[in-house]
């Protein structure tokens, strides 16, 4: 039988902690049970005024809530924290990446946008991998600092699309090359090999 932290029951005690302490919400004390005989349970504290009332960005607050440590790092080091969304991370939407840039504001956060990292297979299918391209220059534009080409095909039964060097797949390099030439971003090839490297750099400046 559980029952709630006498703590709970003294809201005078728990006022007091939060002054001591410095804490800017009253502590939470809670019974975790779990299915081994020692050890340690860590949960990460999530309140609702991180959420925009709903549950949908939650992976997002608590990469932000890892990610701002670091952050302050890089402010205090005068050093830039890039991320690279992809979308079996954490980071795995363009969505989610502003809302991580939204949570942490900082000049030192920057993106690193690699397209084809954000593209798995049901988007590729569905003919949607170009719109999801445009949203997320839409939605992280300033912000990125750098662009990551390569190409892609689908293979079927990979949960993964299968990357490769630029020219030799499905991918549409139209909206990265003219976002990248407005905003004069460097670009790295990625997927070359010495035999095709030239040519994935003719194919993009074609």
């Amino acid at each position: 039988h559980l029952r709630p932290c006498p703590m709970l029951e003294n809201p005078e005690l728990l006022e007091e902690m939060v002054h001591v302490t410095g804490l800017t919400a009253k502590p939470v004390f809670c019974p975790i049970v779990a299915n081994f005989y020692s050890g340690m349970e860590v949960t990460v504290p999530l309140f609702a005024e991180d959420l925009r009332g709903t549950t949908a960005d939650i992976r997002a607050v608590y990469a932000a809530k890892y990610t701002g440590p670091v952050v302050r790092y890089a402010e205090e080091y005068n050093a830039i924290l890039a991320v690279e969304p992809v979308h079996d991370h954490i980071i795995s939407t363009p969505e989610r990446a502003q809302r991580m840039l939204e949570l942490c504001p900082s000049d030192h956060l920057k993106i690193i946008l690699d397209a084809v990292n954000l593209i798995s297979p049901d988007t590729a299918t569905a003919g949607k991998a170009d719109a999801l391209i445009d949203e997320a220059i839409s939605r992280l534009g300033d912000k990125i600092m750098i662009l990551h080409m390569k190409d892609y095909v689908v293979e079927p039964g990979k949960p993964k699309v299968t990357s490769m060097a630029c020219g030799l797949g499905q991918m549409h390099y139209e909206a990265l090359l003219r976002f990248g030439s407005t905003h004069n971003l460097p670009m790295t090839l990625e997927d070359t090999k010495p035999t095709n490297a030239e040519n994935a750099r003719i194919h993009l400046e074609t």
